[in-house]
């Protein structure tokens, strides 16, 4: 191009004028000198920053030598110390039970999961997490999640706590991840509850666990019915097992037989399975523990548990079906029955069993059952709750006339009247040598009634022992009473009076009397309690 100034001819050059730095290095004349100036401070700082970071990784390391020398405590004990007082940060392992095994609602499938102490430990330095590490009791106890899209992460994980366990017994909890309600209450509101779930196969998680199920001591399963079968090695040392199905119905749950040799557990707990359903050799189970049974199933399985100690089940359920004749089952070891609030079905099973051991019963069978079932098994009971609703006072006393060595009584719906507090106060004091077996209930320490209350107060202070009592007499050792009652008349059941009034000042003073003695007295109405402090 020619100027029409100078006219020289040549390439007319187009400045930038935008305030950028210049677009193309390799133009003729290069970039200008400001972005040439500028394009060397970015490398140094770039070169700096690298230095800075070199730098503050070096002062990380610095810190961790000085830590090992300056450190006026903890990194001065020896490491087998440190891992003794982790050890002891950890939570003592109680023996397993089903929380409210008396409530038939739907209660989360297992406690509130709190995070492990062993992370919290291992999460502190270095140093503490390389003990940790090397600490095999920090890791024998687990709680493995089902659930999640990172099965592999999952898998991993399980493999590498359980590996850093050693050879010690493990005690694991296997539950399912379930979206809170407060979150399916929010997918429901979106429209995404009718979206096919997604499905993932679990099955490396559980091949990580079965290739350690030989050292398993204590077992939880918390799981749908369709996971139970991925569960399958060998557990010759399994002590507990305790087995919730979270959503299958009852008594369609695949088998879950563990290995082709029965585990032979100590303790079995089960929730919504049937018992039939698993694969266990329960002749050494000694304790038991269920929700719910169906009569006869119940009727199996104790025909099948000779060594049984204590045994708990919430619901006995009954059908149609049952047939008219079931066997006796003698249990000669079992020193503890407990039933759950609902009377079906628990009459016909007391009224087969033969239990000499027995110390400890709570059923809400009807009394004739229950007296039937002592005279039979001839046990000396030292615990006994009853449901005493429509029953009379004397089914009520011949009961209680069975079990002379009762220590503890608990009986709920009872109409009590004067003459049991009349029959008590009557052995308040008995002769050293009168044998038990004929004295009302002379080792009765703690007494429980609740119920419509149909006596005078005055009857109530006799029933503990006098202050001064004779060299030849045995006083009964009584301490505690509680009455609670939901109503409370006096000649008219309209007429509701005040506690002062109810108890009459001189009953009152005795009452307090005998609290300051030690002696344990609460008496409440519907109103609150009775008795001031």
């Amino acid at each position: 191009m020619l100027c029409t100034v100078c006219g020289i001819e040549g390439r007319v050059e187009h400045p930038n004028i935008s305030g950028e730095e210049c677009c193309s290095p390799n133009s003729d004349h290069g970039p200008c000198q400001g972005c040439k100036e500028i394009g060397d401070i970015d490398v140094e700082i770039s070169q700096t920053r690298a230095v800075l970071l070199k730098l503050y990784l070096k002062r990380c390391d610095a810190k961790l030598k000085r830590n090992l020398h300056h450190d006026q405590l903890v990194r001065r004990l020896p490491v087998e110390v440190v891992s003794r007082i982790f050890v002891h940060c950890l939570s003592l392992e109680s023996p397993l039970s089903i929380p409210m095994y008396e409530s038939y609602s739907d209660p989360p499938s297992r406690p509130f999961r709190i995070k492990p102490t062993t992370l919290a430990l291992a999460a502190v330095c270095q140093r503490w997490r390389q003990i940790a590490f090397a600490t095999p009791r920090l890791w024998n106890v687990a709680g493995v999640k089902i659930g999640g899209r990172a099965v592999a992460a999952y898998a991993n994980m399980t493999a590498d706590w359980l590996g850093r366990s050693g050879r010690l017994p493990l005690s694991l909890d296997i539950y399912e991840e379930r979206p809170r309600a407060r979150f399916s209450a929010t997918l429901r509101r979106r429209g995404f509850v009718d979206q096919p779930p997604i499905a993932f196969d679990f099955t490396p998680i559980f091949e990580a666990i079965n290739a350690h199920m030989h050292r398993v001591k204590t077992l939880e399963v918390h799981l749908d019915a369709q996971y139970l079968p991925l569960l399958r090695s060998e557990a010759p040392v399994l002590q507990e097992l305790y087995i919730s199905v979270t959503s299958s119905r009852r008594g369609v749950a695949p088998r879950m037989q563990l290995a082709d040799t029965s585990p032979s557990p100590q303790r079995v707990l089960l929730r919504d399975v049937s018992s039939g359903r698993i694969g266990l050799d329960w002749a050494g189970v000694t304790y038991f523990e269920a929700v719910s049974l169906f009569l006869v199933e119940a009727f199996e399985l104790l025909q099948h548990t000779p060594q049984l100690t204590e045994c708990k089940i919430g619901h006995i359920a009954t059908v149609s079906t049952e047939p008219p004749v079931l066997p006796q089952i003698s249990l000669p070891h079992l020193e503890t029955l407990i039933f759950g609030r609902t009377p079906a079905g628990q009459g016909k099973l007391l009224g087969q069993l033969v239990t000499p051991a027995l110390k400890t019963l709570e059923s809400k069978a009807d009394l004739r059952a229950i007296s039937a079932f002592i005279t039979r098994s001839k046990c000396e009971l030292r615990r006994l709750a009853i449901t005493a609703a429509e029953e009379t006072l004397e089914s009520f006393t011949e009961v209680l006339e069975k079990t002379p060595y009762l220590n503890e009584l608990e009986a709920v719906g009872l109409d009590v009247h004067d003459a049991f507090f009349e029959r008590l106060a009557a052995t308040s004091l008995t002769r050293s040598n009168a044998p038990v077996s004929e004295v009302f209930l002379p080792l009765l320490c703690v007494l429980s009634l609740s119920g419509i209350p149909c006596f005078k107060w005055s009857s109530i202070p006799p029933i503990f022992s006098p202050k001064d009592e004779d060299g030849d007499f045995f006083p009964r050792p009584l301490y505690s009473l509680e009455l609670t009652f939901s109503s409370f008349f006096e000649g008219d059941e309209d007429v509701w009076l005040q506690a002062s009034d109810i108890i009459g000042a001189d009953v009152e003073a005795r009452f307090k009397e005998l609290r300051e003695e030690g002696k344990e007295i609460y008496i409440s109405l519907e109103t609150g309690e009775v008795l001031s402090e």
